[in-house]
């Protein structure tokens, strides 16, 4: 029963995240001036952050050609004893949205 409530929270996640990075698209594209932020685009796509490598596929997978991802944290290291750089607060700087997730 708790890995059916785990799939049905991972599903609803997902279908949450995609709305929101279509919204934000179609928001960015709407209008010749974006207020929220200035961020860069990368051949027409918007440039987000993600904390993790399992949320920078999800991203991915749902943004497809529209966003362009960043990831801060290498792939098999622990986001808990992650350090943030210089070059990632200027990543995230540019970056329109940035996806993070606890592991509490």
């Amino acid at each position: 029963m708790n890995h059916i409530k785990r799939k049905i929270l991972l599903l609803i996640s997902l279908i949450l995240l995609s709305t929101i990075i279509i919204w934000i698209y179609k928001s960015a594209s709407s209008y010749n001036r974006v207020e929220i932020a200035n961020p860069e685009t990368v051949d027409g796509a918007i440039q987000v952050v993600a904390t993790t490598s399992l949320l920078e596929c999800a991203v991915k997978d749902i943004g497809g050609q529209y966003v362009k991802v960043k990831r801060l944290v290498a792939p098999g290291n622990c986001p808990g004893h992650y350090d943030i750089s210089p070059e990632d607060l200027r990543v995230i700087s540019k970056s329109l949205i940035i996806f993070c997730h606890g592991y509490e």
